[in-house]
């Protein structure tokens, strides 16, 4: 069976994007994964040995690749449920949608609907959080000025507290905003 995105191997939408050489069979599967579902999915779990522990995170990688539109990351929740959102996410910006800064939506985490809202991620965050994405999007830092400068766009899904409140909002439980690791970027301490 073809690979429904093989024309970003020989003719990717990005300008001045090349795909770096494979290293392994992780990258193998992650490369699959990309030319065949369009994206890959890359979970970060604080201990692998105890599955359905919360992740530090989750990101795709190849929306931007693809479909010309920002990476997903989300933090603080299941790795199976990210996993499980980010496509969705995924099939909806296929489908047509858009998501953008301060994009509202809703999500059943199994505890009845979440409303989560997207901001990018500030660039002094990519390369502790979204490591494999920097390597793989490589090519854009010294192939298209400003050089240096990592040229794909990811946006973060937060998630309020019992109370409601965002991580940004002063009165937001303190562990809820450190799992989405707000504390140092966008409280103004960094």
């Amino acid at each position: 069976m073809a690979a429904k995105y093989q024309s970003s191997l020989t003719s990717p939408q990005i300008h001045g994007f090349e795909w770096p050489e494979p290293r392994d069979k992780m990258d193998r599967s992650v490369f699959h994964d990309i030319l065949h579902e369009g994206r890959s999915i890359l979970t970060v779990t604080p201990d692998a040995k105890r599955p359905g522990t919360p992740c530090d995170l989750a990101y795709s990688v190849g929306c931007y690749l693809n479909l010309i539109h920002p990476e997903f990351l989300i933090m603080g929740v299941s790795s199976e449920a990210s996993f499980q959102l980010l496509n969705l996410l995924f099939a909806q910006v296929e489908a047509g949608e858009h998501f953008f800064e301060d994009h509202p939506l809703t999500y059943d985490f199994g505890r009845g609907e979440t409303k989560l809202v997207t901001k990018f991620v500030p660039q002094e965050r990519y390369e502790n959080n979204l490591t494999y994405a920097c390597w793989f999007y490589r090519s854009l830092l010294w192939n298209l000025p400003p050089i240096a400068t990592h040229k794909f766009p990811v946006l973060q899904l937060f998630w309020p507290d019992s109370a409601g409140y965002y991580p940004w909002h002063p009165a937001c439980d303190p562990q809820v905003r450190k799992v989405q690791m707000l504390d140092e970027y966008r409280l103004g301490r960094k």
